[in-house]
């Protein structure tokens, strides 16, 4: 990707977030902004605290998934392609850039196997999501006549479910080679991993661990955001309305930059009682820091790019170590 082209999408991203700073959520936003800062700001600093936190273990997940034959990026590698993936995620649908992204700062260890960590992570946040949103539903909303334990049965019956079917992806990927008869499909499947240079299950494991402690980490900064501007939520009532959003808001596509606007949408179908001012307020301050400061960080590492040298590097690998037929 030549330098003109980063600039280009450098250019965009700071536009997208412009066009979302000016708009009316967060016009709120800085309207809210001083008297809940009076009154609630330790809600605000658990937040803030909760931000390198949640950046860390996603960091960290991604370069557990790209150990392969015990190579793997370093962590400031690892952590360079996260950003880069998330400022470019931010004006894409469906999270296509953060394919991009990572793959671009993948250098000597491929940009396929990069994507491909990319995806076992976003199956992993998906599982994740079916674990702790469907319960959180029947929790929130369905009849009372419910058995009082049917969410955590479901919690239990999903989160096994998911942990089997993710730790049984080592033996399932490699057999989707078969497709290669079909046309059209024949130059995707080159790229599908053999087993053995396929993460392990115990590397799959400690990802899905990762993962999870990300994932709760993300709810928590959400939950402490919206006590801070006043919502009066219960753990139990925050954190199970929080999954919910999080689970219904991923059957659609879209950019994180039109995430704010459903999210409340989506919130105040669930807490009904609450003011719709707060909860736009709280979905803004997250997305500013979580989203917005950190894809600043990933765009300066995207104008960095040495492509050329990762090039060089990767022919460098290739003369000497070359692939087995």
């Amino acid at each position: 990707m030549s330098k003109t082209i980063r600039w280009l999408l450098v250019f965009i991203l700071l536009w997208a977030i412009y066009r979302r700073l000016e708009g009316e959520a967060f016009r709120l936003f800085f309207e809210q902004l001083p008297m809940a800062w009076t009154a609630r700001k330790t809600w605000l600093a658990v937040a803030v605290l909760l931000m390198p936190a949640n950046w860390l273990l996603e960091t960290a997940k991604w370069q557990t998934l790209m150990v392969v034959q015990n190579r793997q990026p370093g962590f400031r590698q690892a952590f360079r392609a996260v950003m880069t993936g998330l400022a470019l995620s931010l004006f894409t649908p469906a999270r296509l850039g953060d394919y991009l992204g990572r793959s671009l700062q993948a250098g000597p260890f491929g940009k396929w196997r990069a994507a491909g960590a990319t995806l076992l992570g976003h199956i992993a946040q998906w599982l994740l999501l079916l674990a702790t949103g469907l319960p959180a539903l029947l929790l929130l909303k369905t009849p009372n006549h419910l058995p009082t334990n049917a969410p955590l049965m479901l919690f239990a019956l999903t989160a096994l479910a998911g942990t089997f079917f993710y730790l049984s992806l080592p033996r399932w990927i490699p057999k989707a080679r078969f497709l290669k008869k079909y046309k059209g499909l024949h130059r995707l499947t080159k790229h599908l991993p053999q087993t053995a240079a396929f993460p392990s299950q115990t590397h799959l494991a400690k990802a899905l661990i990762l993962g999870s402690l990300r994932y709760g980490v993300f709810s928590l900064q959400l939950y402490a955001l919206l006590l801070f501007f006043g919502l009066p939520l219960s753990p139990k009532e925050g954190l199970a309305g929080i999954w919910c959003i999080f689970l219904l808001q991923s059957g659609l596509p879209l950019p994180f930059i039109g995430n704010v606007l459903l999210r409340t949408e989506l919130a105040a179908w669930i807490w009904p009682h609450s003011p719709t001012t707060a909860i736009l307020a709280g979905m803004s301050a997250l997305f500013a820091l979580n989203l917005a400061l950190p894809a600043l960080l990933g765009a300066s590492f995207l104008v960095q790019i040495n492509e050329q040298h990762h090039e060089s590097y990767e022919s460098h690998q290739t003369e000497n170590h070359p692939a087995t037929p």
